[in-house]
């Protein structure tokens, strides 16, 4: 599984971080997906020229 998220800019990507960290139902989504898959890394391009 791949999960892909863009954002407009670093603000609105540290505001949807930090609402994301204190979000109880989306920490218990989140614990519900570890029980069936394995967090393989993270990353973030911050460009891509296609």
């Amino acid at each position: 599984m791949l999960v892909a998220t863009r954002y407009s800019n670093w603000e609105v990507y540290g505001k949807v971080q930090e609402a994301v960290a204190n979000d109880p139902e989306f920490a218990q989504v989140q614990a519900d997906g570890m029980k069936i898959s394995q967090l393989q890394g993270r990353n973030i391009a911050v460009s891509i020229d296609l």
